[in-house]
């Protein structure tokens, strides 16, 4: 068996951090009154999340900033596509004219 097919001690801490922090919380909050600021504990998932990341190497599309064409980097348009067909809500006005006024409900 491969030991890298097992999943690391972070991806098993990461899995269980959730149900870890809900605990944590009740018990905070029931033996300690702390439901004020038991809170915090659930800032430990994502904490373990980010302690995870630093370890791996980006990939060349995460550099520089292409990739899934969402996010970050993601601030060029791409021209095959016309604004229309990215935004639905801009169906069958073109670029740059005024929506009309909004209409009263005559009830």
């Amino acid at each position: 068996m491969d030991n890298n097919s097992s999943p690391s001690f972070g991806t098993k801490l990461l899995a269980i951090s959730g149900t870890l922090a809900l605990i944590a919380y009740m018990l905070i909050g029931f033996l300690l009154d702390g439901w004020a600021w038991g809170w915090v504990v659930f800032l430990i998932p994502g904490a373990i999340r980010a302690w995870q990341a630093v370890g791996q190497p980006k990939t060349p599309a995460e550099i520089s900033g292409t990739g899934a064409g969402h996010g970050a980097g993601s601030s060029t348009p791409n021209p095959s596509t016309s604004s229309t067909d990215t935004h639905p809500s801009h169906e069958g006005h073109e670029p740059g004219d005024t929506p009309p006024p909004p209409q009263r409900y005559q009830g």
